[in-house]
């Protein structure tokens, strides 16, 4: 496909797409992503592997460089969440709180908007707020 002159431009390329992705797609499936990874390398062409978020868990590169912080989840389950993806001098903002439970700060977040006690009761009562609720 490299020497094909239909596909010598981006734009003739991207005219090609209904019958160039299932082909690409179709000899990507031969191969291991290892495989393709190491071809990649070894012709010059940028690549990354697409992963899906639970692959993120055992991804060696994060786990080396300590993307991955330790948290807790509601119920006691504890796990990694990613950090912010960049660094500034060297510093990576860490991950400041364990996730909240559903409903959890309900009456900070709606007091923040302007709420009032009397307007949170009323939502509470109304039935429109999460499963957990404070009580003020």
């Amino acid at each position: 496909m490299a020497a094909d002159p239909k596909l010598a431009t981006n734009n003739q390329r991207i005219e090609a797409r209904p019958w160039l992705v299932p082909k690409v797609a179709e000899i990507f499936k031969r191969y291991g992503m290892a495989e393709l990874e190491q071809k990649c390398l070894e012709a010059d062409i940028s690549f990354a592997p697409v992963a899906r978020p639970q692959d993120l868990f055992d991804h060696p590169h994060l786990l080396a460089n300590g993307s991955l912080a330790p948290t807790t989840l509601p119920g006691g389950v504890k796990t990694r969440l990613p950090l912010l993806p960049f660094q500034m001098l060297g510093w990576r903002p860490p991950l400041t709180s364990d996730p909240p439970e559903v409903g959890q700060h309900n009456d900070a977040v709606l007091a923040a908007i302007g709420y009032d006690a009397a307007g949170i009761a009323a939502l509470k009562a109304a039935g429109m707020l999460g499963p957990k609720q404070e009580t003020t």
